[in-house]
């Protein structure tokens, strides 16, 4: 693999304008860090004239990842200093990844600062810079300590927050929106035959568990849509990632371009801090988890590239994308085809229990609940509204929470499946305010018009033909939104 370019860690300065010589001996002292391009030191000294002072050290302060504050008693008496230096340890205290030195410059009552906030100081134990009688020296130890810094936050692949809420963040909430791991069953896999018109090469068999999945060097999941293919590969991701195993996650459908060593790049700085080039360097099988695959040249490019560069590869598509054109590709003939059903009864009241509970922190969930939310979840799926996936049956106890009176009487179907449709559109993308909805739903009433009329009263098929002439004519008399239409309209 060819070199990559180090990824710079960002180091702010705090100090106080009585100690200009002490930042400049420190700037001198990390000068071979920040022309290796290790580091990028920042200082309030680098605000251009005419730019909001306040605005620019916060927002710099956010994008820190070594706090240095040059300690004096000059720095202890500034109302401005102290603040910067409680914004540090918030920043940290929220979560950030991020470190915090304290380099004493000259002798001053520093531990008080601290308090209790433990944390190590430069020089070694904590001497002031002025207390050697050769400063050089003390200089060096504080190159070697922020050498080490950087060295550790490197070499520390921890998830970045912010990605971890985005993937586990679900479309279903109680009081509070739900996270994917709270409601989450394993569903129903079985491993597929490699030859789907040959029952004799292979029979299906259950898959059990998350990590009998990883047992495969390389694994297609296929499933219809939203029978919970997304879902399983984040939480294969995190189980990875709980394991301290080197993994990167991509949806197909967010990204772009053609793929390349830049493009694994990217991902990595937006789901993980450390740096890339020794992520990739290390000894660890390292996993690709890939969403969202479709017959596209750049995907099947995407995923040629991906088993070229790493060692596993985890790879899901619709169960139609899967049969028409990877079953027999020789692309994916070394991978283990598993294939996701509906879920059975038994996973089916383990999922509405694990919900109910989450409706009921304070309470325990009695058996006789669970067979009547079971009994109204049959009722739909039995007539054949939607079909038994975690998505569904998950849509439809939600409807009942917040949509259906106590008393209700499940033959009230269409309120219920109004709701599963509602349900459906803001899970593919559309804002959940009633004009974007209301034009979602008038768009599709219209087209199922169109479509019955065309299918059921005069027994032909509805073509891609028909529906682009549909699109346009419906344009005509009404304003339709691409971005609506992308999203509603696969």
């Amino acid at each position: 693999m060819a070199k990559l370019q180090n990824r710079a860690i960002q180091l702010f300065c705090s100090y106080s304008h009585k100690d200009d010589g002490y930042l400049e001996s420190l700037e001198e002292c990390l000068s071979n860090l920040e022309r290796s391009g290790d580091i990028v030191i920042w200082h309030d000294r680098k605000i251009m004239p005419g730019t909001n002072i306040s605005k620019t050290v916060i927002e710099k302060m956010n994008e820190a990842e070594i706090f240095v504050f040059l300690l004096s008693s000059s720095y202890l008496s500034s109302k401005e200093c102290i603040k910067e230096w409680e914004k540090a340890f918030s920043i940290e205290r929220k979560g950030k990844l991020c470190v915090r030195v304290p380099i004493i410059v000259r002798d001053c009552d520093w531990l008080e600062l601290l308090g209790t906030d433990n944390i190590k100081a430069l020089p070694k134990d904590g001497r002031s810079i002025v207390s050697y009688s050769n400063q050089d020296q003390a200089w060096r130890e504080v190159c070697e300590g922020i050498r080490a810094v950087v060295t550790d936050l490197k070499n520390r692949f921890i998830p970045k927050n912010d990605f971890i809420e985005s993937i586990e963040l679900t479309e279903f909430s109680s009081d509070n929106p739900l996270k994917l791991n709270d409601i989450y069953v394993f569903p129903c896999i079985s491993l597929v035959r490699d030859y789907p018109n040959d029952i004799s090469v292979y029979e299906e068999k259950a898959v059990l568990s998350i990590k009998e999945i990883l047992s495969f060097k390389n694994a297609l999941i296929h499933g219809e849509d939203m029978s919970g293919k997304t879902a399983l590969l984040r939480m294969i991701f995190f189980h990875l990632i709980e394991e301290g195993k080197p993994a990167l996650y991509f949806d197909l459908q967010n990204t772009f371009g053609h793929p390349s060593e830049k493009t694994f790049r990217q991902s990595f700085f937006e789901q993980f801090n450390g740096d890339y080039e020794q992520w990739v360097s290390q000894d660890s099988a390292k996993t690709i988890i890939i969403d969202g695959l479709s017959f596209s040249k750049r995907d099947r490019k995407f995923l040629e590239v991906a088993i070229e560069k790493f060692d596993n590869v985890i790879v899901c598509s619709s169960t139609s994308v899967y049969r028409s054109y990877y079953w027999d590709d020789s692309l994916v003939a070394q991978f283990k085809k598993l294939e996701l059903g509906p879920i059975t009864h038994v996973v089916q009241e383990r999922l509405i229990r694990k919900r109910l509970q989450l409706m009921n922190l304070k309470k325990s969930v009695k058996d006789g609940h669970v067979d009547q939310i079971e009994s109204k979840v049959n009722s739909i799926i039995q007539s054949e509204i939607v079909p038994r996936y975690p998505f569904y049956v998950l849509s439809v106890i939600q409807t009942l929470e917040a949509y259906m009176p106590k008393d209700f009487n499940i033959t009230s179907y269409g309120h219920c499946y109004y709701a599963l449709i509602l349900a459906r559109l803001i899970k593919s993308g559309i804002a959940k305010s009633d004009d974007s909805l209301n034009v979602c739903l008038q768009f599709a009433e219209r087209l199922a018009i169109v479509r019955y009329k065309k299918e059921v009263l005069h027994s032909s098929e509805f073509a891609k033909e028909d529906f682009l002439e549909f699109v346009s004519s419906y344009r005509e008399k009404y304003v339709l939104p691409d971005s609506i239409l992308s999203s509603s309209c696969p």
